[in-house]
Formats: structure tokens, sequence, C-alpha cells
């Protein structure tokens, strides 16, 4: 069951796929159908389409009539048919869908009775399709047949489709003529013969005429081509009569007369081509069939198929003669305007072409060169040819010439290059490539050769190689009056029709660097010459820096003092070009002297200005390498004499060079050291060989560093040593060398720490100034915690001897004793650490605390002297590093200055002003501020100068002293006057911030 079931299912969805198939086919058809008919339609619906149908039909119609007028024989067969030639013409022309016309005209010929319809309608069907198959074979793109019987090949094309396809029109219309009983059986074969050439020659005759002389191909002849085409037709005319009537008028019968007519027929195919081969063609046509129509001519004795068939035959040959006649002609024609046009493009060619081209026969003598090769030598072309090519190939080239000649016997024609010297003295290179030329038995008959003009290029080679010789030998230390006479001798060899000089300028001078080629007598003239005389080209090419260009020496103003010189050296015009250093400087000038007097050309002044430039090379580097020995002659005696040690590396540490300076500050020979490249470090003290680190000279510093560090000497003295080390890097920004100066700053040093000592033991002579100034306040202040001391102490002592034993009571007197002692104690001590003179410790501090401890040292002398201070510190402040003892010799020295500044004003006015604050991320500054009278230009300007003071009984040290303090803690110290309003002084100091006090 299940079986069946999908069987069914499969039987049924086959049925359905061919049914979609079927319906898919039948679609296609109808398409392909709609298609095809699509044409038909607009044709139908297309009025100019059917005005070309009908005009068809009248054309077969009218020539079916005209053949049916000369018929004779057989029914009336005719020796020519239009129709069939009509038939082809159009197809040809307009496509087969003219078809219609045809059918149109074989039904006119059938009713007008000239023939039976039905005939006619089945002739008009054998020519649709005989039409049909000459189109199609004559279209065929192996075929390539052209409407304007110009070949030879297309007039055998339609002749052999005439002979072809008039089977198809005959055999319809014999048979025709047979079924309808219009003639026997037993005449159809002659019918047939007849019909066939009769249709046969109407293609030959009719469709070329029509072809040749339709619109597209009119062309027009004048009115002597026209007189001369109608004589020619008349001798055809002429000649016809006399083949007919003078024959039957005096009863000759000489056939060959009637081939008279050729000449002129050939003649006018030939005169006048295919427009007069076809005229001519219908012309003895019709001359032929009017004449044997009539019974007359050389073909009347024939019996009437015979007479009928020569006649066809001499027709056809005609105008086959004609036609072949006109294509020969067309084909030759055409053939010499493709050589004319081919002479002329290789004219163009050669005329234009950039090289020059020479030929000449086998005996050497030349017959043809270009404008190009005239141009290269100089030469005009009459001058040239019929001459020996070894006229004008100079002298040089002679055996070279000779030896190409044996070669090219042998068919040897390589390319070669020779030197040819033009007709105005100047020398060309040439590159020839020669090929042979061979006559019709393979025989040399001469040769040609392509010259190209290498002159520029072996120019370029020869300076090139000049040029490299010149820098072989600035590299190999050459001289450089040899360096300038290779350059110039290179020059020379480039520019072969010229002499040249190089001049050097030197103190405002002009000396001969070169001249190798020039007379020992200008050269002597023209030596050490003043720049500034305005005579000569390089002198005033060296002056003004300009190019300078004299075309005739004999008239150029700057010339007049040397022309007697110039005509015995044979100079007539020179061009010189400054020569001029990379960074603008004059160095002297490069001249080219000629013979003859001319201007320079674009290339000629582009080789002056390059060779100028190497020139300018040579010298520059010569000259910069004197000044470099100089320089090093310089730096020697400079770095053995000096007393600094100057050293240099490589930039692995390798040691190049140490000065003398070194056995004296070392205490160690510079063998020694080249020796053993370590005790360089090897002498430095163990407790800073650490900082310098292990062969810190082979490090790459990365800016100009400075080390200091001690040296131990042999004798175990010990020696400061500073040390400025610096890298030299090449052009490519790579390390190359470090080289530095090692400066003996032991008696700095020394000095250093006498100043630093007597600067520490002046500093504490202020401390112990400034305590003593405040004896009596320090004394009073001390009174106090003494005299509650005191007090606390005899209050004690009455309670026990009272014997109470309010023990505590007695507890608080004594510790209240004990505090007031504890702060006498402080502030005792407090004096003691100010005035002692302690080696400087440097520590991480608050800028706030100092000035606290500061304030609270001067209290008491503050408020004697009724003084108001006010602290504006910012807090958090940042840690710096320094000695706070001697920061708070500043502070105090400067709260001291401001309180006593204050003294001549009223005691309420009497404020000091004590702040500090942030400045930026790396500075901090204290500012006390005074409310006194301020500070005169005079004392601003000198009032941190030692022993410049403004009180009557000071000394003019503290603000130096607190200058000096504040430098040595990398600070800064100055004061300015308060702007008005207000009045009195400000003191500011800055100090760096320590980012190590601040991690």
């Amino acid at each position: 069951m299940s079986s069946a079931h999908h069987s069914g299912i499969k039987t049924e969805g086959r049925l359905d796929g061919i049914a979609a198939h079927a319906a898919l086919d039948r679609r296609s058809m109808l398409d392909g159908v709609s298609r095809r008919l699509a044409p038909l339609v607009a044709h139908t619906l297309n009025v100019t389409y059917w005005k070309q149908v009908l005009l068809l039909g009248l054309s077969y119609w009218l020539g079916g009539e005209l053949g049916t007028l000369v018929g004779s024989g057989y029914g009336g067969i005719s020796p020519l048919w239009p129709p069939a030639g009509i038939a082809l013409f159009a197809f040809l022309v307009a496509g087969r869908r003219l078809w219609p016309g045809i059918v149109l005209g074989s039904l006119l010929l059938g009713f007008t009775g000239r023939a039976a319809w039905g005939v006619s309608l089945v002739t008009g069907i054998g020519h649709l399709f005989e039409a049909m198959l000459g189109v199609y074979l004559l279209r065929l793109p192996r075929i390539d047949f052209k409407f304007g019987m110009q070949r030879v090949t297309d007039v055998l094309l339609l002749t052999g489709l005439a002979v072809g396809a008039a089977l198809i029109a005959s055999m319809c219309g014999a048979f025709a003529m047979a079924i309808a009983e219009l003639a026997p059986w037993s005449d159809v074969r002659m019918i047939w013969l007849t019909w066939w050439l009769g249709d046969a020659v109407g293609i030959i005759v009719v469709t070329p005429l029509l072809l040749v002389w339709r619109p597209k191909r009119q062309v027009k002849f004048g009115a002597r081509q026209l007189t001369e085409l109608g004589a020619l037709l008349g001798a055809v005319m002429i000649t016809g009569w006399l083949n007919f009537y003078l024959i039957d008028e005096h009863q000759l019968n000489i056939p060959l007369m009637l081939y008279l007519m050729l000449p002129f027929t050939i003649l006018t195919a030939a005169r006048f081509r295919q427009h007069g081969a076809t005229l001519v063609s219908m012309l003895v046509c019709v001359v032929m069939l009017w004449g044997t129509r009539h019974g007359y001519g050389a073909f009347e004795p024939y019996a009437g198929l015979d007479r009928l068939l020569l006649s066809i035959f001499y027709i056809a040959m005609t105008a086959f003669t004609a036609l072949s006649v006109a294509a020969l002609f067309a084909e030759r024609l055409h053939t010499e305007k493709a050589l004319f046009a081919s002479r002329e493009q290789y004219r163009t060619l050669v005329g234009t072409m950039n090289q020059g081209l020479g030929v000449q026969d086998k005996h050497g003598l030349v017959t043809y060169v270009n404008d190009r090769f005239c141009e290269i030598v100089g030469y005009g072309r009459e001058e040239i040819v019929g001459k020996p090519v070894t006229a004008h190939i100079g002298d040089i080239n002679q055996a070279l010439w000779l030896e190409l000649i044996s070669a090219r016997r042998f068919g040897k024609t390589e390319p070669y290059e020779l030197e040819v010297r033009r007709k105005d003295g100047r020398r060309v290179y040439l590159q020839a490539s020669p090929q042979l030329i061979f006559d019709e038995d393979g025989a040399p008959a001469g040769s040609f050769a392509v010259y190209t003009d290498i002159t520029q290029r072996k120019r370029i080679e020869t300076t090139l190689s000049g040029r490299r010789e010149v820098l072989e030998r600035l590299a190999t230390g050459a001289p450089l009056a040899e360096v300038l006479a290779t350059l110039a001798e290179t020059a020379e060899d480039a520019r072969s029709d010229m002499r040249c000089s190089v001049m050097i300028v030197e103190a405002g001078r002009l000396r001969i660097g070169a001249a190798p080629s020039l007379p020992d007598f200008y050269v002597d003239a023209l030596h050490d010459i003043d720049i500034g005389g305005g005579r000569g080209a390089d002198a005033t090419a060296a002056r003004t820096g300009m190019r300078m260009i004299v075309d005739d020496v004999l008239t150029h103003p700057y010339w007049y003092a040397y022309r007697g010189l110039a005509r015995r050296a044979g100079v007539r015009s020179c061009w010189s070009e400054p020569i001029v250093s990379s960074r603008g400087e004059i160095l002297g000038a490069f001249t080219m002297y000629h013979a003859d007097a001319r201007r320079p050309e674009q290339s000629d002044l582009q080789f002056l200005a390059a060779t100028a430039r190497v020139a300018a090379v040579a010298i520059e580097q010569r000259r910069k390498e004197e000044a470099l020995k100089q320089s090093e002659e310089r730096f020697r005696q400079l770095a053995e004499h000096i007393r600094d040690v100057f050293w240099m590396t490589d930039a692995d540490g390798t040691w190049r060079y140490i000065s003398p300076a070194y056995a004296r500050v070392w205490g160690r020979s510079l063998q020694s050291l080249y020796d053993d490249p370590d005790s360089w470090i090897e002498a430095i003290h163990p407790d800073d060989r650490n900082s310098i680190g292990h062969r810190f000279f082979a490090r790459v510093p990365q800016s100009d560093s400075v080390q200091e560090y001690r040296v131990v000497l042999p004798d175990g003295s010990i020696r400061w040593i500073r040390d400025r080390a610096f890298a030299i890097r090449n052009e490519a920004g790579e390390l190359y060398r470090v080289a530095g100066v090692a400066e003996d700053v032991t008696e700095d040093k020394l000095a250093t720490q006498q100043a630093r000592e007597h600067q520490d033991e002046i500093a504490h002579m202020a401390r112990l100034s400034s305590v003593g100034e405040m004896a009596s306040s320090l004394a009073h202040e001390l009174n106090q915690p003494l005299g509650a001391v005191a007090n606390y102490c005899k209050a004690g002592l009455r309670l026990l001897r009272s014997g109470a034993s309010e023990t505590q009571r007695i507890g608080e007197a004594l510790e209240k004793a004990s505090a007031q002692a504890q702060r006498a104690g402080d502030i005792i001590h407090h004096i003691r650490d100010f005035v002692r003179k302690d080696p400087r410790r440097r520590a991480c501090i608050q800028l706030n605390d100092v000035v606290r401890e500061a304030v609270r040292l001067t209290e008491a002398d503050i408020r004697k002297k009724r003084c108001v201070v006010r602290l504006r510190l910012l807090e958090p402040l940042p840690p710096v590093i320094g000695d706070r003892i001697q920061l708070e010799q500043v502070i105090l020295n400067l709260v001291r200055n401001g309180t006593e500044a204050m003294m001549d004003v009223n005691a309420h006015l009497r404020e000091l002003v004590v702040c500090s604050r942030l400045v930026d991320e790396r500075t901090v500054r204290v500012s006390v501020q005074d409310s006194g009278a301020g500070l005169d230009d005079e004392t601003l300007r000198r009032i941190f100068d030692p022993f410049y003071t403004t009180k009557n009984d000071g000394m003019g040290m503290g603000l130096p002293i607190s200058r000096s303090i504040i430098e040595a803690h990398a600070g800064h110290l100055w004061a300015e006057q308060r702007l008005p309003p207000a009045s009195g002084a400000i003191f500011h100091f800055s100090l760096p911030i320590s980012r190590e006090c601040a991690t």
C-alpha cells in the first residue's frame, strides 16, 4: 500500500514537471514568434518602407519590360534580364526586408501581358531566392565583398555569383513555361540555358551599374572629364555603328571588327574606372542587343541560338573586362596612394625623429640624410649627399671606419661610437646603429645607419668620472693645486672645444688655482690681480658673486686692457661662474674660454655652474682641513700647557687622549694610565669611589655632568678634583666619544673651608653681640622666674617653720618653684645653644618653628620696646634642609632690625608682622615687615654691603652675615620698601623645599 502510494506520488510529480516544461516551451515559442513578427509589424506600419517596396516593384517591372523588348527566340527569352541585377542590388543595399517588391514586380509583369502571370510569379520567386542566396554569400565575413567594385576580387566574386545564383531563377522559369504549356518540354534545356545566361548577364551588367552610381557613390566630374567621357562613349557608339551598319550596307563579313569597341571600352574603364566601366558595359550591351535584335552585326550569319549565345558571351566578356580593368587601375591607384602615404609617413617619421639617419650606397657615397643628421654635424644636405662618408667623419675615425667597412662585408653590423667634428669646429659624439641593404639577388647594395647624439651623455660620463677622480684626490689629501688641475682637465675633456681656469680669492686678490691648457704668458698676466678693478670676467664674477658672460672679449669694456693678451692666447669669448661656499662666501671663479665669439647654451651654463660647485667643495674642504689642522695644533698646545687635565675616551671607555697635566695632578705617569685604564678610578678616595661609580667615564652622560671627588696620590696626599664630562655625538646623534676637563680644586676647597670657618666665627660673634645687646632684656626675663622661685621657696619655708601640717600647700609651692626654675633653665639653655660655636648641622626643619623660637627669644626685648609682633604663618609649611641655629640667627636679626626701625614712630604704630607662605611648588618664603620710616634708594642699594649701617652704634655686619647664611642654604635674601600709604620696609628670604624631607 505504501509503495503504491509513493509510486503514485512520483507519477504525479513527473506529470507536473512535464506539464511545466511544456508550458515553458509554449511560452518560449510564442516569445520567439513575437520577436520575429515585431519587425514585420513595424515594417507594415512604416510608410517609408512601403514606398521602398513600391519603388522596387516598379523598377523590377520596368527592367522586365526592357528585357522583354530585346528578347528573341524560344518564347522571347532575353539575353539580358535586368530584374535579376535589380533584385540582387536591392537586397545588397536595403536587405531582404524588401522581398514584397520583387513579388509585386513579378505580378505586374504577368498582368501586363508580356508574360504569363504564373511564369512571372515563379520567375520572381526564383529571383527572390537568387538574391537572398547572393546576399548571404557576399556578406560572409570570409568573402568581404565591397560595393565599390574597386578590387578584382569583388569583380570575380560578383561574376561567380552571377553564374551560380542565376541557375535558380532560370530553372524555375524554364520549368514554369513547360508546365504552363508555353513551350514544349523538348525546348526546356535550350530555354533554361538562354534564361540562365540572360540572368547572369543581368547581374554582371546591371548590379555593378546600380552599386557604383547609387547616390552614396556619386562623384563629380569636371567639364574636361565629362568631355573626355563623352568622347570615349561616342567612340564606342561609332565603332558599334561601323560594326553593324557598315557590315550590313556593304555585305562585309568581318567578325573581328566587332572587337574595335574593346580598346575604347578598356580606355574608358581605365580612365574613369568603375563609373566609366559600368557605363561603357551598359552601352555596349545596348548596342549589341539592338543590332542583334534587328538582324545586324557580325553574329548575323550564325543560327538563331548560336547568334544569341555569341551576343550574350560578348556582352559578358566586355562587362567583365571593363570591370576588371577598372578594378586593376583602382587597386593600383590605391596601392600608389598607400605607397605615397607610406613614403610621406616615412619622410615625416625620418624628418622628425630625434636621431640622425644616413644612407649610403655600396661605394660609400651618401645618398640620403635627414634633417636631424644635418643638425648634428652642422652641414647642409647638399654638402653631404653624393660625397663619401669619410669626408665628414674626420681623421680620428678613418681607421675605425675602414674596420667597420671590412666587418660589414661579412654581414657584421654591430653598433659603434665615433667622434665627429662639426662644421663649426665643435666635436660631437655619435652612436651609430648600422644595417645592411641588399639588392634583389641578396648582395649588399649599401647600408643605412641611425645616429644618436650621445655628446651630452659622454660629457656627463666624462664629467662624473673626472669629478670622481677629483673627490678621490681630495680624499687622499692631494694638494689643492693638483685637485683643481684635475678638475680643469676633466672639464676640458668634457668640453673639448674650450679651455678652463680656476681662480682663487685670497686677501681680496685673485690668484691662479689651475689653468692646464692656457699659455704661460696668459697665466702669468692674470695671476695675483685685484678683484675690485672691474677687469676681466673672472675678477668681475669674484667681486660681484654673479655669473659673467662675455660673448666677445675684443668688444667688451672689461677686457679693454687684455685685448692684446687675448689675441695672443686665442681667446675670443669667456664665461665665468663665481665659486661660492656653502656659507655664501666667494672663494674664487671658474672660467671657460673659447676661441670664437659665441654665447653659451643652456647646457653650457649648467656645466659651468656644476663645475664651479665642485671647485667650491674642493676649496672649502681644503680650507676646512687646514683650519682643522691649525685648530688641532692650537688645541694640542693648549692641552699640553694648561694646568687642568683634559681627557677623552671612546664610547666604550677606551682612553683616546689625556693631557700631560695628569702626571702633575695625579702624581702618576701617562703611560701607567694607558697601561692600566682602571688606575684612574683606583686613585679616587675610597669614600668617593662609590658615589662616582665604577668606570664613571665609560657611562654616557645625558647632559654635561660635574663631579667632585678626591684622589689619593702615591705619597698619600689628597687632592680635590672637579671633573666636567660631556658627550660628543656624530651626525646621527649617536654617542661617539666622551671628553672632560679635570680641575685640581684642592686650593679652592681649602680656601672655601677657611672662608666657611671664618664666616661661622663671624656669625658666632654676631650671635654673641646680639645676646650682649639683649643682656638687660634677658636679665629681666630671667629675673621673673628666679624671683618667683625665691618667693615660692620662702612661702614653703614659712609653712614648715610654723609647724603647720598643710603638706598639700607646701607641695604646690615647691611644684611652682620647680616650674619657674625650669623656665629659667630653658631660657639659659636656649641662650647657650644660640651662642654656642658648633660645627654646622644640617637637618630637616620647619621654618614656622624656627620663627616662633626666634620671636620667643626676643620677646622680652620686644616688650621693652613696646612693639607688637604678629605671626601669620602658613600651616602646614613644607620642610627645608638647613642649620636651625643659623636660620634662627637670620630671623632674630631681621626681627631686631625691624623693632629698632620702629623706635622713631608712636608706640601704638609699632607693629611687626612675620609671615610665611608657599611661593611655588619648589620655594617657601619668610617675610618680616615693620612700620618704621622705611628705606631710601641709597640704603636699599647698599644695605647688604659689609660695614654699611644706618645705626649710630651698629657694625654693619648683621645683614651681610644673614645674606651669606641664606645663600649658603641655596636661598635668596632681599629688601624692599612698602608701598604707600603704608610705611616701613619688608625683608624677605626664600629657601628651596626639600623633597627628601617631605617624603
